[in-house]
């Protein structure tokens, strides 16, 4: 056993080196021989650890092995990234056996799948209208293998990843879709406003847009979008990674095409995919798994080799619980962050993707293709008494700092009552200073989180400048 070193001081016996936690194995395992297996509710390589170091513990005690000795030898392997690969594996094959394919849902096969996460398709074109008093292209007859998959599939089956080019391999461990439009004619047809757009970088989704470069600027002038995404853990034995195209069939066709109406893409743009092929936008409403199942590993002696099964009883689908209670895809993401799912250099490429504030998006894309944003100084003189209700009175830089019903308002800067994500770093311009009264995120008009435990966040009586 030998340690060669480099420093760059001119000779590879200069300087010094220490070493820890080195150990050195013969390469012969306990456990090869013998049939066993173990149980938990997500296969994720730290379950799957616990459960090797419990059967050496348990039925052999004598054994100077840990867990991840063995696996080195059961799996032939030599690294902790190809033992983390192979577990990967044996989970994923665990959900692929009993995976309904994405591409079987419309039965359309694969090339209709695609033009409609693109935007295109009848279901995004074929606007329900009323002819000699009978309805045509009404979603439940147009869309019922949505309907059929839902009931049958969704809450209790495992739907695969689709291949299509939006979905690839995803930079980020999340997805979402943008909506411009609801194809219904009846009072159901209201999308909901809930996120602005920034601009669209056409080279980030050449094929949905079928144009090699280009860009539009929005900055918010879009007119009603509706944005919805999810995010998943990046150990795919997480039962929101591995069920993640359920998610995708439920935010995509299911709760924004079958049950809202919602279709049709941002231009340039595709309808759904990977967050980083989708427009840079201020926010999006988020959606996660509930999932009840559990996992039977069991190790194979005569053919050396694992084998995972998975029992589903249930999946679920509800808004978000992100950090500080917030239903926003940012927010969620800060949670996956907390909890060890994702790292703290994900949650900053998608700050970079979901910006909350426009005005530095744009001018930070903009200076990248050789622009600099110019334009007079606002007068700014009554926003400290008022704001406009043309920008909902986002412009307000008073110093109001109580509700309308008089409980005073939470420092922006602070957690607590109340953990939330509008901080002064999320929306810069914003003047999310102090406890004072603003509106960073396209309210109704000015608002602030509250003192009060019981009282999240209230408007405030901010007079309107117009």
């Amino acid at each position: 056993l030998g340690f060669v070193q480099d420093n760059d001081q001119g000779h590879f016996l200069a300087g010094e080196s220490s070493f820890s936690n080195i150990e050195i194995f013969d390469g012969v395992s306990c456990l090869e021989d013998t049939d066993f297996e173990f149980n938990f509710n997500e296969c994720t390589i730290d379950n799957f650890l616990y459960g090797v170091e419990s059967e050496l513990n348990t039925n052999h005690e004598n054994c100077v092995n840990n867990a991840w000795v063995e696996l080195v030898t059961l799996f032939g392997v030599t690294d902790s990234a190809e033992i983390t690969e192979k577990v990967g594996d044996v989970c994923a094959e665990a959900y692929a056996a009993m995976q309904l394919s994405f591409e079987q849902i419309t039965h359309d096969k694969n090339q209709f799948d695609e033009e409609f996460f693109d935007g295109g398709s009848v279901w995004n074109y074929g606007k329900q209208t009323v002819q000699y008093g009978e309805a045509t292209n009404v979603l439940s007859k147009d869309a019922v293998m949505v309907a059929v998959t839902d009931t049958d599939v969704a809450g209790k089956r495992a739907i695969s990843w689709p291949t299509m080019h939006n979905f690839g391999e995803c930079d980020l461990p999340a997805a979402m879709c943008c909506w411009v439009a609801d194809r219904q004619v009846d009072t159901n047809a209201n999308l909901v406003d809930n996120s602005d757009v920034c601009y669209v970088d056409f080279t980030k989704s050449k094929r949905s847009s079928h144009v090699r470069d280009g860009y539009s600027i929005y900055n918010g002038q879009e007119g009603d979008l509706h944005c919805r995404g999810f995010a998943w853990g990046n150990d795919v034995g997480y039962s929101e990674s591995a069920l993640k195209g359920n998610n995708l069939f439920h935010v995509a066709m299911y709760d924004g095409l079958y049950n809202r109406g919602y279709v049709e893409e941002v231009p340039g743009s595709p309808l759904c995919g990977c967050v980083e092929s989708m427009p840079v936008i201020t926010r999006a409403d988020c959606t996660e798994l509930t999932v009840d199942q559990s996992v039977t590993v069991n190790y194979h002696a005569d053919i050396k080799q694992f084998e995972a099964n998975v029992m589903i009883n249930s999946i679920g689908y509800t808004d978000c619980m992100a950090a500080g209670g917030d239903n926003d895809l940012s927010s969620y993401y800060e949670r996956l962050v907390d909890e060890g799912k994702a790292t703290a250099d994900e949650m900053k490429m998608l700050d970079k993707l979901i910006v909350g504030d426009c005005s530095k998006a744009i001018g930070d894309f903009l200076e990248k293709k050789g622009f600099e944003i110019e334009g007079a100084p606002k007068d700014t003189t009554d926003l400290l008494t008022c704001g406009h209700s043309d920008v909902k009175q986002a412009d307000y830089r008073g110093t109001k700092n109580e509700t309308t019903s008089g409980v005073p308002c939470q420092r922006w800067d602070a957690q607590r009552p109340h953990r939330h994500s509008r901080t002064a770093q999320r929306y810069p311009k914003s003047g999310l200073t102090e406890n004072y009264c603003r509106n960073p995120d396209n309210e109704e008009y000015a608002w602030c989180y509250t003192e009060d435990p019981k009282i999240r966040w209230q408007f405030c009586d901010v007079p309107h400048c117009d």
